[in-house]
């Protein structure tokens, strides 16, 4: 028998695909849902829990610019992440791991370098489990409790990830801080960015005009990837 809030969860995620096949179509939609049962697949071969929404701590407590958790998706990550040159010394940062999927698929696409920032100690219990349970003793992961708007990313970091990234006022401050540390250390770097390309893109611009961009929509998703690196000045120039 059919409980009430089982038919309410039902109809929503109904008119949700009804929306979304209105905005995206029928195909991209239906790429999407796969998506989402692949997720849980993943999960459960893995042995962790990455998976649906969590209210935390911080929304109890009226922590401002914090947002309820959702995770990424798996293999649209994971397609994004392939178009990616890769070294053994790259260091893929998560901005607001969560319980640490994209860390996990960073692990999965070669990264021996992962680091997830967190300001909720709720997640952040979770996203260790799910590394600790996983991952071998040949990576190096590190998992910090901050406010992303206050971390200076370390001179090896080179690969940032952001997922629905906040406010744009919130996520200038991020990229600033990259550009900080990428004056301070010359070097190849790369910033994904999830969907919220129309807010983001002109604030991205006005930071690092000279940045490679390129649109990825596996899946139904949608990524930007942006490329930075060094200007070589030719000797006419000097």
């Amino acid at each position: 028998m059919l409980t009430f809030s089982v038919f309410k969860s039902s109809r929503i995620q109904l008119l949700a695909l009804i929306q979304s096949i209105k905005v995206r179509g029928l195909k991209d939609s239906f790429r999407i849902i796969y998506s989402k049962l692949t997720d849980e697949d993943i999960d459960r071969k893995l042995n962790v829990h990455t998976t649906g929404t969590l209210t935390t701590e911080l929304e109890y407590n009226n922590i401002p610019y914090t947002t309820m958790y959702s995770p990424s998706h798996a293999k649209a990550l994971a397609f994004v992440l392939g178009n990616i040159p890769r070294s053994h010394q790259d260091v893929f940062v998560d901005y607001g791991c969560g319980k640490g999927r994209a860390l996990l698929i960073a692990f999965q696409q070669g990264f021996k370098n992962i680091k997830g920032l967190e300001i909720s100690l709720d997640l952040l219990k979770i996203a260790k489990l799910n590394l600790e349970s996983t991952i071998s003793n040949s990576i190096n992961f590190t998992l910090k409790h901050c406010d992303v708007l206050t971390y200076e990313p370390d001179a090896k970091d080179n690969v940032f990830y952001f997922y629905d990234p906040f406010s744009s006022e919130m996520f200038q401050v991020c990229l600033q801080n990259i550009k900080a540390s990428f004056c301070k250390n010359p070097r190849i770097d790369y910033i994904i960015i999830h969907h919220n390309i129309l807010t983001d893109w002109n604030v991205f611009k006005d930071i690092f005009p000279e940045a490679e961009f390129k649109l990825l929509e596996p899946y139904g998703q949608r990524f930007a990837l942006f490329l930075f690196k060094p200007v070589i000045k030719n000797n006419l120039e000097k």
